[in-house]
């Protein structure tokens, strides 16, 4: 914020107060006045980003007419962070109280966060999802801090997605650029597109050559179009996109959008419930086996699952060896549009080098997106052929 202010300079009189001879008096105590001029001032959102720690991560947002939300890590363990976010008024008071954005069992940190005219706001966080997996969520608030959506997923493919950048138009559809980790010296930059509910609309390749692609920061005009700022290999880049990538103006089912008071129309009716249901087809490779670690198997497949829709299957199983006897056991990662789903498999008791099981009990391990407190379990089939590296997946969850 900046603001006028007609500065007086007032030079003070320097006063003695030994005996005896003295200086010769100074300048006399008199004010001269300077010129009109703007000077920046810190508001009350950034004075309180600022009192926060480095390790808070704490940015700032602002509307035109002062309005502005802080959005902090907050740590409750080492490995584990919630995101929380301060409203302030146009004269920097704090209104109503701390926000949780995100608080959930994983660890989300990094947030980014942008304000409309309106006063709406979105916030964005990384989530680490498994290991080197992590994904980005999003939540968007209206000006008054309910919530428009909740965890919506932005990011949650089996790569490392990190670095959001978010902006926001006066209509509520917002973009968050990103960084993917496409190998170990290669990042991509993509940008995911919303409209004011939430509701996913595309995502799209800004930078995806075998370059080092990083660091982007997104701003979206109030037509729809949008710029991304990144680098390549160092170099500052800028690409732009137009404004036929978000439905237009009144289309949709945008939950955000203003109706004819001025109030937020309500959030459509979220797609129906995630079930772990269905088949996939893919493929398995037998890893090495020895007489102590037992046998192993690399699977990948594909396939429709409801409330899921079209899903990747990654995963492993393990059978004991022959020395001891145990469980054959396995993890499954499902990925599709929604959100990630990670299933631990655990399979009947065996010994020795017994025959891989067909039947395995699977149950929910953690989720992201639409499947973050998805708690499920059930039956999982597995039709696999090692010597024809064929495999079928059948869940089945279980009946309450």
């Amino acid at each position: 914020m900046v603001f006028s202010l007609r500065q007086v300079f007032c030079p003070w009189a320097r006063i003695g107060t030994r005996r005896g001879t003295q200086p010769p008096a100074v300048r006399r105590l008199e004010c001269e006045v300077l010129e009109d001029r703007l000077l920046p001032s810190l508001t009350g959102a950034q004075l309180f980003a600022n009192s926060l720690p480095a390790a808070a991560q704490a940015v700032v947002a602002s509307a035109p007419d002062g309005r502005a939300v802080v959005a902090w890590t907050v740590e409750k363990t080492p490995a584990d962070h919630d995101i929380h976010a301060q409203r302030f008024d146009a004269s920097g008071h704090k209104v109503g109280p701390e926000l949780l954005v995100a608080g959930s069992r994983e660890d989300q940190y990094h947030p980014a966060v942008a304000m409309n005219a309106r006063g709406d706001f979105v916030v964005a966080w990384v989530m680490t999802f498994f290991r080197s997996d992590t994904d980005i969520d999003a939540s968007v608030f209206r000006a008054d801090g309910s919530r428009i959506a909740d965890d919506v997923p932005v990011a949650w493919s089996y790569k490392a997605e990190f670095d959001p950048s978010v902006s926001m138009n006066a209509r509520g559809d917002f973009v968050v650029s990103y960084t993917l980790q496409f190998g170990p010296a290669d990042t991509d930059v993509k940008a995911a597109l919303f409209d004011a509910g939430g509701i996913f609309a595309r995502t799209i390749d800004v930078a995806s050559t075998t370059r080092a692609e990083g660091h982007s920061h997104v701003a979206l005009g109030e037509d729809g179009s949008f710029a991304v700022s990144y680098t390549s290999n160092g170099t500052p880049m800028l690409q732009t996109f137009p404004n036929t990538l978000l439905p237009p103006d009144g289309a949709g089912t945008s939950g955000g959008q203003d109706g004819g008071n001025g109030e937020h129309r309500l959030p459509p009716p979220r797609h129906q419930r995630p079930t772990l249901s269905g088949i996939l087809f893919g493929g398995v490779v037998a890893g090495p086996a020895s007489h102590d670690a037992g046998s192993s198997y690399d699977l990948a497949a594909i396939g429709d699952l409801a409330g899921l829709g079209e899903t990747l299957l990654t995963g492993d199983l393990r059978s004991p060896g022959f020395i001891a006897s145990g469980h054959a056991s396995g993890e499954l990662t499902l990925t599709s549009r929604r959100g990630t789903v990670r299933l631990d498999l655990e399979g009947p008791s065996q010994r020795g080098f017994a025959r891989l099981p067909q039947r395995f009990h699977f149950t929910v391990e953690a989720g992201t997106g639409a499947f973050r407190h998805l708690h499920e379990s059930g039956i999982a089939i597995l039709h696999l052929s090692p010597v024809f590296h064929t495999l079928t997946i059948d869940l089945k969850p279980a009946v309450a």
